[in-house]
């Protein structure tokens, strides 16, 4: 943390900090220096009107950090939490093959997204949201109701 006259103040987590704010150490509002990294993520909605500057995203898991084992099950989507994502850079643009972590949701400034890199087709987008829906314990069961009927309504004014 930069201190007003200069000097720095360091912190070995948001913990910490949050602690010396407490005993009124440091100030609430001060400029901090934080070691980052860019990372992919899977942002689940667009701001089209801009009236927020922040995306909610997910996480990425890359599979090197997976157990050989474990790998081979996220491939075959037996775990509910983790979509696969195949080495495809054209598509994806990761070099590597990866897993989508419904389990990571994480708000993303406007200012942090750098490009897109890639996409999902529409079968990986239904399934993410089935997943995430499940993760979230968000029951769909009336909304899908809803919209087979209003189709079988416009089925039926169509004959």
């Amino acid at each position: 943390m930069l201190h007003a006259d200069g000097s720095l103040a360091a912190f070995a987590s948001a913990s910490d900090l949050a602690d010396a704010i407490g005993r009124k150490e440091v100030p609430v509002t001060h400029t901090c220096l934080v070691d980052a990294k860019i990372r992919p993520v899977v942002v689940l909605q667009g701001r089209p009107r801009g009236a927020l500057a922040d995306y909610v995203a997910l996480k990425l898991t890359r599979f090197a950090k997976l157990p050989a084992d474990r790998r081979e099950l996220v491939r075959q989507d037996v775990f509910p939490d983790l979509l696969y994502l195949p080495e495809d850079p054209d598509r994806y643009g990761l070099p590597t093959e990866n897993a989508i972590d419904v389990n990571s949701l994480v708000r993303v400034h406007r200012d942090a997204i750098i490009a897109v890199a890639g996409w999902l087709d529409p079968h990986q987008v239904t399934t993410l949201g089935h997943k995430l829906a499940a993760a979230l314990d968000i029951d769909l069961r009336g909304p899908i109701r809803d919209g087979v009927m209003a189709h079988l309504e416009a089925l039926r004014r169509d004959d």
